[in-house]
């Protein structure tokens, strides 16, 4: 083609006809730029291909994490239900006037002071600008950008649980000689003032604290569920909507 050209030129540089040679450079160079103009818009094109491609990928990989978050949200909603049963068995068996229960089950289970950790799935939610910049849905990039707000919210309020459950524990060791739960050692315990424990205005005081605290924690985490919820449903939308592009 270039050859062709060339030989058009030499052709009307010859003939000395300066105005057909004119109209032919003004052609030529017209030629040119729509040919610059389909390489980029093909180029353009490519790109889009690639992009889409990429976030369709990245798409996929949220998808998995925020479905293994509804599970790990389900699991401790039930941690937390379990905690407010132990609760209540400290409300019934703690004050001024109580005795020491005769099943030993319910001091087991008073005993008993666990923490909850939510385990939220972050192998690829770690929400850069660069994959925010792929993101082309404004509802599901907004989205994005509010959950790791809500999370922390969440987890400040899962921290304070956990420092009740740490002064709920300081006040039992005044009481109760720690070692004594190992039944080896029991010659080598001091003596432990259970009733004390249990009528312990402190510890029951806290232990109200750490209710609210968990009915608080328990919010912010239905919260967070619902965010997590819908954000699995825009992608959800998203992905269909490119499957039938």
């Amino acid at each position: 083609m270039i050859k062709i050209f060339r030989q058009i030129r030499q052709t009307l540089v010859i003939s000395g006809n300066s105005v057909k040679y004119l109209k032919y450079a003004i052609g030529e160079i017209i030629l040119v730029v729509i040919g610059i103009l389909i390489a980029l818009q093909i180029n353009n094109w490519n790109q889009e291909r690639l992009d889409d491609k990429m976030e369709q990928v990245l798409l996929n990989q949220w998808l998995q994490d925020f479905e293994a978050n509804t599970e790990n949200i389900k699991a401790t909603e039930i941690q937390y239900q379990n905690l407010l049963s132990k609760i209540d068995v400290v409300f019934r068996y703690t004050g001024p006037k109580v005795q020491i229960p005769q099943d030993k089950k319910i001091l087991d289970s008073m005993f008993s002071l666990r923490n909850v950790n939510l385990e939220l799935v972050y192998g690829s939610l770690n929400f850069s600008s660069q994959q925010m910049e792929r993101v082309k849905n404004q509802k599901l990039k907004i989205g994005l950008s509010l959950f790791p707000g809500m999370e922390a919210h969440y987890r400040e309020l899962q921290n304070q649980v956990s420092n009740r459950t740490l002064e709920q524990r300081d006040i039992i060791k005044r009481h109760i000689s720690l070692i004594s739960r190992y039944p080896e050692y029991k010659d080598h315990a001091f003596t432990s003032d259970t009733l004390g424990w249990l009528r312990d205005r402190d510890f029951q005081d806290i232990t109200v604290s750490k209710k609210w605290l968990i009915l608080g924690a328990m919010n912010a985490l239905t919260d967070l569920n619902h965010q997590n919820q819908k954000l699995i449903d825009l992608i959800k939308k998203d992905l269909n909507s490119q499957t039938h592009d």
